[in-house]
């Protein structure tokens, strides 16, 4: 999969892209096959004057799930990217954990219900044997 990276009065270098896309597949190794797309945004808001006006906006896509969005501010860009992805990294580490925690669920009272159809063929089995 390959991110989107999107600036806005913001020119980055190629160092600064290669950073980000390191950063995202050290962040989110575990589940980038459970994502659909990603959607890095960067900006400056106040231009050149400086100040804390670095934007990074991650938008992840998950398949079956509503969207995760992490919106982060500061005045270094590379620390608020870091911010950024490792946040929207933990919300899809949740979300998984949510999605997985139900199919669990699912699962046992599937098994469950087939244990209990097993105990009463048996009983239906024992009670025919003792008529007879």
């Amino acid at each position: 999969m390959r991110p989107l990276i999107l600036t806005h009065r913001l020119a980055i270098d190629s160092s600064m892209h290669s950073y980000i896309l390191h950063r995202l597949r050290l962040a989110l190794d575990r589940t980038l096959s459970k994502i659909g797309a990603i959607t890095v945004r960067l900006s400056d808001e106040n231009g050149p004057k400086g100040g804390a006006d670095k934007s990074v906006q991650v938008k992840l896509i998950v398949p079956g799930h509503e969207a995760v969005i992490v919106h982060e501010r500061g005045s270094d860009l590379r620390s608020v990217v870091d911010r950024a992805i490792h946040r929207a990294a933990q919300t899809i580490q949740r979300v998984n954990a949510k999605r997985q925690k139900v199919v669990r669920k699912i699962a046992s009272r599937k098994v469950l219900a087939n244990e209990m159809l097993i105990a009463a063929d048996m009983a239906d089995e024992a009670a025919v044997a003792a008529a007879i």
